[in-house]
Parts: C-alpha cells; sequence; structure tokens
C-alpha cells in the first residue's frame, strides 16, 4: 500500500485574525470598516466582517466600494448587477483558488453568505504560498504540469460574460462570432465549439 504524503504545518506568527465586527449600532458598514477593510486586503489579502446589518443589496454596494471593476465566472448565473450566485451543493468543498478556471482572474472576491449552514461553515483561510513552499519534489512536478478545465457554458450565460469582459461590447445582444475569436486571440489557452442550440464548449490550460 503505498503510504500518503503529509504536509508539516507550521505556526504562522505573523498571521492576524483581521475580523471586522460593527463599531455603530445601526450595523451599517462605514467609512472607518472599509478604511480596515482595505488595510487589511493590502497586508494580509483577507479580512472577514461579521455582525454587519447586511443584505443583497449592500454586498452589492460594498462590491462596488472595493472593486473598481468586476469580472465575472462564465458559468454562474447573476444575483445583482455586479454580484453572482454560487450554489456548490451540500457537500465539503476542499480548498481551492477562488475563481481560479476563469479566463480573467479577480485581484479581490467578496462573498455574502445569506444563510450559512448550521455547522461546517466556518471560514477556512490558506496561505497557498505558504503551502506549496512545503511541496516535496514529486508533489512540485505533480502540481507545475498544466491542468485544462472543460465547461459547457448556457448561451445566455456566456453571452453575458463575454459583453461584460470585451472592450468593444456592452449588451449580451451584440456578440458575435468575431468577439469570441478576439477574446480568444487576447487570452491564451482558451478553446471554444459554439454548439447548435447556442451552448459553447469552454476549454481553459
Amino acid at each position: 500500500r503505498r503510504r500518503g504524503r503529509m504536509i508539516q504545518s507550521r505556526t504562522l506568527t505573523h498571521m492576524r485574525y483581521n475580523i471586522l465586527r460593527p463599531s455603530t449600532p445601526d450595523g451599517e458598514i462605514g467609512d472607518d470598516t472599509l478604511a480596515a477593510l482595505r488595510g487589511h486586503l493590502a497586508a494580509d489579502g483577507w479580512a472577514l466582517l461579521r455582525g454587519f446589518e447586511v443584505d443583497m443589496a449592500r454586498f452589492s454596494a460594498l462590491t462596488a466600494q472595493v472593486c473598481r471593476r468586476i469580472t465575472f465566472d462564465p458559468a454562474r448565473a447573476m444575483s445583482q448587477d455586479n454580484t453572482q450566485m454560487v450554489d456548490a451543493g451540500l457537500g465539503p468543498i476542499g480548498l481551492h483558488i477562488e475563481n481560479g478556471n476563469t479566463p480573467v482572474c479577480p485581484d479581490v472576491v467578496l462573498f455574502y453568505s445569506a444563510r450559512a449552514a448550521f455547522e461546517g461553515s466556518q471560514t477556512t483561510i490558506c496561505d497557498g504560498r505558504a503551502v506549496a513552499e512545503q511541496f516535496d519534489a514529486d508533489l512540485r512536478a505533480r502540481w507545475s504540469r498544466p491542468v485544462t478545465v472543460r465547461r459547457r457554458l448556457p448561451e445566455l450565460l456566456w453571452k453575458r460574460y463575454l459583453a461584460n469582459e470585451h472592450p468593444a461590447i456592452s449588451r449580451p445582444e451584440e456578440v458575435r462570432e468575431e468577439h469570441i475569436l478576439q477574446f480568444q486571440a487576447a487570452i491564451p489557452n482558451q478553446s471554444f465549439s459554439l454548439n447548435a442550440d447556442g451552448s459553447l464548449d469552454y476549454g481553459l490550460t
């Protein structure tokens, strides 16, 4: 039986717990919270907001304040003009890079849990670079190989995504085949195949 590999953990003495809580009775996200949030993102790359008065409209407004430009996952449905719904089912989700299988990876990803699970919904923060630095030679070679992700995207979703990312268009109904080819040329390692029903088979390496 093959022995499994184990990566020994190290105590990260420099890690800070960037948990922000309301500073006013109304629980609104004010300028002081925004400043602290931006500071934590710049210094450590993450922050967790707890106990604030929040709904989908407030979260959408926060996204617009934090992000200068919005990019999307082409396979997800929209919940607001600048936010998308994430429904990953009921099973556990392993560590992963956020939006790592999209052609334009964002610098910042914001999440809002409208209804968290009763248990097992804790936020996990992982420094992927620190983990990778502890890989042995075999693991490093394995994870250095290219990986190709393939998905079939419904017509409405991929056209809305392309209209958001292509500089020459702004509405899904404006999308033409030439825009697909231009987007493919602008970002390498993409493949596209249009289907008769309007869906698109998409690959990214």
